[in-house]
């Protein structure tokens, strides 16, 4: 049964989620992949770091707000996890994983969900979005079966998918999504609508220069070789703009060039539900525009341009 808890002040849910190799959590940037060698400079913090410290622990509507900061790929301590989510973009299923967690574990009827995100992590934010359109927030009883729930959601858009769970959830489950969604709902394992009747919904998405169509560089050798978490796994992810989402913004950096980093531009395909879509073009590269940089101007003005959050329900100290 669906575990509504007794009534509770509504609160924010802001979700952070950093570019590759970016960790505010750390914050320590080695000249080498020599471990444990105890030499290095302090990383400069992205715009996602920054703007993940500059939330306020209440808005000006008095609302809670609770800040989740999630470090990028590539930020593990190994050699092999620097390299292999730096260049091949590995972790980030599970990123995706953990920030949903996040969520489904701490809304509550009448949460407020926002999520941000830069490059990978703009990929991960978005995402995230994408499965609570496609899934709902599992309940408790939901997150018992996570795992094979998140693997037939990863691959709805695969017709090669070979099911390694049959039978979890739930025997013969649906092919398609929304049928698969509604028997989800059926069976208390997902949350589509509050108690009131009012479908969740997401009420902004920010992100900062969502690299390539995919999120992550096009590497078809990976693919042909069947390696794991190759961009063949990632094209099934949905990270399109739906109308489950009421604001998105979107900074973009105009003299980025490098093929690898094309950005995901957002079109509004849902005109029933049409989402508040504001994207601006900035001067300069990928990391010029998300922070990173030693040279944080261009990050500054459009850290600046996040004063979109800074209205009465969004209270931002931003500079």
């Amino acid at each position: 049964m669906v575990d509504y808890e007794h009534p509770r002040h509504p609160k924010r849910l802001i979700l952070c989620c950093d570019g590759t190799w970016m960790d505010s959590d750390d914050g320590f940037t080695k000249p080498s992949l020599v471990p444990y060698k105890p030499t290095g400079t302090l990383q400069v913090a992205s715009n996602i770091t920054r703007i993940s410290r500059a939330f306020k622990r209440y808005g000006r509507d008095g609302t809670h707000q609770i800040i989740y900061y999630h470090s990028g790929v590539g930020t593990g301590s190994s050699v092999m996890d620097t390299l292999s989510g730096g260049m091949l973009g590995t972790g980030i299923s599970e990123n995706i994983r953990e920030a949903y967690s996040f969520i489904a574990a701490n809304y509550t009827p009448g949460d407020e969900i926002i999520l941000v995100g830069f490059s990978r992590g703009a990929f991960t934010a978005r995402s995230v979005a994408g499965m609570i359109k496609d899934i709902g927030l599992l309940t408790r009883e939901g997150m018992n079966y996570f795992y094979a729930i998140f693997k037939d959601q990863e691959n709805f858009r695969n017709d090669d998918y070979h099911d390694i769970f049959p039978d979890i959830p739930f025997p013969n489950k649906p092919k398609d999504a929304v049928e698969y969604k509604k028997k989800l709902e059926r069976e208390d394992l997902t949350r589509v609508y509050d108690p009131d009747g009012t479908k969740i919904r997401i009420q902004a998405v920010a992100v900062w220069d969502t690299v390539g169509s995919l999120g992550i560089p096009n590497i078809a050798l990976l693919s042909k070789l069947g390696l794991p978490h190759s961009t063949k796994e990632y094209k099934f992810y949905d990270t399109n703009l739906s109308g489950s989402i009421r604001h998105a913004f979107q900074a973009l950096a105009l003299d980025e060039h490098r093929r690898p980093f094309r950005p995901a531009v957002w079109e509004i395909r849902d005109m029933e539900n049409a989402t508040d879509l504001r994207q601006v073009w900035f001067p300069g590269s990928h990391s010029n525009v998300g922070g990173g940089y030693e040279d944080q101007e261009i990050a500054d003005v459009t850290l600046a341009w996040s004063v979109i959050f800074n209205s009465p329900q969004y209270p931002v100290n931003v500079l």
